[in-house]
């Protein structure tokens, strides 16, 4: 009996020694890594502190694709590699958890440091390291739902650096956005005669005034399909989060209890966040990605905001049968608008 007991702790120490120690998989053929391929995780120290990266491409020569995920501090660059990992064979894409998310997560962050603005600065950072260790001017920007609030301004700082920006679920006028998502969620809930939603989306009063009306108001809207077409849960993505090499199940812990930090630090400043006043022009190339059925960020805002908003170029593409994060929903369609999106870009620098 002692032996079996002995025999059980050893092997489940070693299951979660292998659960701690997931490491990203190399880009190989016959057992030997590719030439000129990059498949590297390290730590970079962005505004003091330090911050995980995930670097992937078959080939690092290929144009910097940096994706800003949501949240603030979403675990969504794993389901950013089990959706999107073929735009690694023609880009050289960029994972970043941003201070205070994922494996990015410290107990001794300083809340005061959690701002829109240092956000902006941090990807300011990496952006510098990127164009200098991989000699390339200009990197392929996109922003995903909360990653548009860093994407947009970063654009509008600093648009010599961007072959374009995109923007998923892209952020307009937020307050305007809640108001609509909440009457969604209010008629969902009488249609369905769900007294229990219904009673706790009557008791918000100005939506999004309190960051936990947010929480509870977004709950009711993953469960009425506002969110996910095809989900009411975020089970299934957690499983796909999970089965990549990148992350652990830690890694999804510590998402949770950063996201719910940040989220609380950032929210006065999200919730005043009007792109039509504050960002009314780009001189960026620019690209917008709606979920027809988001009733998270409504897409008529993203869309209004793309009318009104004056770029280089512009292109605004619907995801029919998306919601909220139509480039996992309609994985394969996202993958290639955003080669497509590529080659027209770059050719026209040639």
């Amino acid at each position: 009996m002692s032996t079996f007991i002995y025999y059980f702790v050893v092997m489940g120490a070693f299951i979660l020694w292998k659960s701690l120690r997931k490491r990203t998989p190399p880009f190989s053929h016959d057992g030997l890594t590719e030439n000129n391929s990059i498949a590297e995780e390290l730590f970079l120290e962005l505004g003091g502190v330090k911050q995980w990266i995930l670097l992937r491409g078959k080939d690092y020569n290929n144009p910097i694709l940096i994706y800003l995920q949501g949240g603030p501090g979403n675990c969504t660059h794993g389901l950013f590699r089990y959706h999107n990992s073929e735009l690694e064979n023609h880009f050289l894409v960029v994972g970043w958890d941003q201070r205070n998310s994922v494996k990015s997560y410290s107990r001794s962050i300083d809340p005061k440091s959690l701002t829109i603005d240092q956000y902006v600065c941090d990807l300011k950072e990496l952006i510098q390291y990127l164009k200098k260790r991989f000699n390339q001017e200009k990197v392929f920007l996109i922003g995903e739902s909360w990653g548009t609030a860093i994407g947009t301004l970063y654009a509008s700082r600093y648009p010599s650096e961007l072959f374009a920006y995109i923007g998923i679920s892209q952020y307009a006028n937020i307050q305007k956005s809640l108001t609509s998502s909440l009457q969604f969620a209010i008629n969902e809930a009488e249609k369905r005669n769900h007294s229990r939603a219904l009673r706790k989306l009557k008791q918000i009063g100005e939506p999004g005034k309190s960051y936990r009306d947010v929480i509870e108001h977004g709950k009711w809207i993953l469960k009425f399909k506002g969110a996910l077409v095809k989900h009411s849960t975020m089970m299934t993505y957690s499983r796909q989060i999970l089965s990549m090499n990148e992350y652990a199940w830690p890694d999804v812990l510590w998402s949770r209890i950063g996201q719910l930090q940040s989220f609380k630090a950032l929210w006065p400043e999200i919730y005043k966040i009007d792109f039509f006043k504050q960002v009314p022009e780009l001189d960026v190339p620019v690209c917008f990605m709606l979920g027809r059925h988001d009733q998270l960020i409504p897409p008529a805002d993203g869309e209004q905001y793309f009318n009104s908003l004056k770029a280089p170029t512009k292109k605004l593409i619907w995801f029919e049968n998306s919601a909220h994060l139509p480039h996992f929903e309609e994985s394969k369609r996202f993958n290639e608008e955003m080669i497509a999106l590529k080659h027209s870009i770059i050719d026209s620098y040639s």
